[in-house]
């Protein structure tokens, strides 16, 4: 399973608006990082292009 990890709030909302019209149960993970900070993990159960698709876009938002 794929994980899209988002690193603030900001880019959890980007991530769940993305993905609310595709899934109809979005889970989030929260995880500590190395450096002790927080991160959102959610995973998504989709095959290897549709996964890339949406990392892509994700990137594209955040930056």
């Amino acid at each position: 399973m794929n994980y899209l990890i988002a690193k603030n709030d900001t880019e959890l909302g980007m991530c769940l608006r993305m993905l609310y019209p595709e899934f109809k149960k979005v889970e989030v993970q929260p995880h500590l990082n190395k450096k002790k900070k927080m991160e959102f993990h959610i995973p998504v159960d989709v095959d290897d292009e549709t996964f890339a698709r949406y990392k892509n876009r994700l990137e594209t938002l955040v930056n």
